[in-house]
């Protein structure tokens, strides 16, 4: 992995790039190349990212992720700090653009079981990685359908911890006395969330199980995670599946006209 200073970074022609949205860095593009500045790290947050890219840069084999590619570096006398990185820049759609696209949901619920399978192999590796910021802005679909995931400079991997955790996790688990745990499982949470999120317009706190089992009455995939769903409206914890293993293929278009009349409201 090599090193970009930065007064040599601030002389290439880049562009803000707005489709990936990031509130803790600027990001910009120039010829397929991402370029991503912090807004402002702390001396020991810098070393802990510089210790992440460092172990990042050894992974293998994962091309569901969105890799680093070289650090972007401040020198001041012999201080040397870490202020960016560069990773290839994917073009598509956020999953969370595509969520919101009531003329194509079969086209967003094929993607969201890519995104689920990926999320399974990222559990899979030997690295324990844990996306903890498991939110659909950090997913982009590409033309060829496949899930990239991006932002991957924030996971848990080894024993360095997630920088933080998605919106709809926090807001969820706010709610019970439960301690916030990054694991596995808070990954799958967070999936689920959005998914009724999605289907419902409001979050799991608020959606009554009446109107859970009214549309769980046509749709299988509601079905199958209905145990799921009242116990975590409960308590707040239970094991979620990877969403992939629960979606049935032939509620997609039983979906998409539940979108539409929701849309009328």
């Amino acid at each position: 992995m090599k090193s970009i200073e930065y007064k040599d970074f601030k002389k290439i022609p880049v562009k803000p790039l707005r489709v990936y949205s990031s509130s803790e860095a600027h990001i910009y593009y120039n010829n397929k190349i991402l370029y991503k500045i912090y807004k402002e790290l702390t001396r020991e947050e810098a070393k802990r990212k510089n210790t992440k890219i460092n172990i990042l840069s050894q992974v293998k084999g994962l091309n569901e992720a969105v890799l680093p590619i070289d650090k972007i570096i401040n020198k001041k006398g012999i201080y040397i700090s870490l202020v960016g990185l560069t990773e290839e820049f994917i073009e598509g759609t956020t999953l969370w653009d595509l969520s919101k696209d009531s003329e194509n949901f079969a086209k967003y619920l094929n993607a969201l079981r890519t995104a689920s399978i990926g999320l399974k192999r990222i559990h899979n590796r030997s690295e324990n990685i844990v996306l903890g910021d498991a939110n659909f802005d950090n997913i982009v679909i590409s033309e060829d359908g496949r899930a990239h995931f991006v932002d991957f400079d924030s996971v848990m991997i080894d024993k360095l911890k997630a920088d933080r955790i998605s919106i709809f996790y926090d807001r969820f688990i706010s709610n019970f006395k439960n301690d916030v745990k990054v694991n596995r499982n808070s990954d799958r949470l967070t999936f689920l969330l959005y998914f009724l999120n999605n289907l419902f317009n409001i979050d799991l706190n608020e959606l009554s199980m009446y109107e859970y089992d009214y549309l769980g009455e046509r749709l299988n995939t509601l079905r199958n995670l209905r145990t799921t769903v009242v116990k975590l409206k409960k308590t707040g914890s239970a094991y979620v599946p990877y969403l992939h293993q629960v979606i049935d293929k032939n509620d997609m278009y039983e979906v998409e006209e539940h979108r539409k009349k929701m849309e009328m409201r």
